[in-house]
């Protein structure tokens, strides 16, 4: 399966970690494209964590080459960045590719939840969302 991680904090290479040892082909998004290419090069997190990104996943800061071969959508970024996030990924995706959300909080200025703002600007028929007291860290340390 192609899953596109949109978001490369620790919690979407967390996610990304896992995904990839149940033998996905992930590929994770970020808006900055200096960041994407010191990912590429040096498959590393500093100075966010001291875990590394394994060879096997792609980042990428080109929203449509993150999503031209998607099979499953999680969405990973910052609260604050979901609707711009959303009315990006809503030009490269169709309404029959799944969406998980895995941020955490509501947008501010409405009061809406995560789900809702995803709903309102990608007509997906299937939005799910990923929560509980889980820690990346423990994900990539694959701690109980």
């Amino acid at each position: 399966m192609n899953i596109s991680i949109i978001g490369t904090g620790i919690f979407g290479l967390a996610l990304a970690s896992v995904c990839t040892s149940n033998r996905h082909q992930v590929i994770m998004w970020t808006e900055n494209p200096s960041l994407a290419k010191h990912f590429a090069e040096n498959h590393d997190l500093k100075p966010i964590s001291s875990f590394s990104i394994p060879d096997n996943i792609n980042v990428t800061s080109n929203m449509k080459e993150a999503l031209q071969t998607t099979d499953l959508i999680i969405l990973a970024s910052s609260a604050k960045y979901i609707r711009s996030t959303c009315l990006e990924m809503s030009k490269y995706i169709n309404n029959n590719i799944p969406i998980c959300i895995a941020s955490k909080g509501i947008e501010n200025d409405t009061c809406l939840f995560l789900s809702e703002i995803v709903a309102s600007i990608i007509k997906s028929k299937h939005i799910s969302i990923i929560s509980g007291p889980t820690f990346a860290d423990d994900l990539l340390t694959k701690a109980p």
